[in-house]
């Protein structure tokens, strides 16, 4: 039962983030000392593999979380 929480707060963060980089890094990007905040979209796998397969990765990740939550 902890597992399934824990999955769901990391879904729940994951979205709150991803809403937060959107609505304030898309016009105004920080530039500081030590790291840069810019919005930049990536709209396949890591380094671009599959670009533009949303529905690929969309029906994967719903397995894999089915899954999980099965399993835990």
């Amino acid at each position: 039962m902890i597992y399934t929480i824990l999955i769901i707060i990391g879904i729940i963060l994951d979205r709150i983030s991803k809403s937060y980089a959107i609505s304030h890094f898309i016009e105004n990007p920080v530039y500081g000392k030590l790291i840069n905040l810019i919005y930049v979209e990536n709209k396949g796998a890591a380094f671009g593999i599959l670009q533009n397969k949303r529905l690929f990765f969309i029906i994967l990740t719903l397995v894999v979380v089915i899954y999980l939550l099965y399993y835990f």
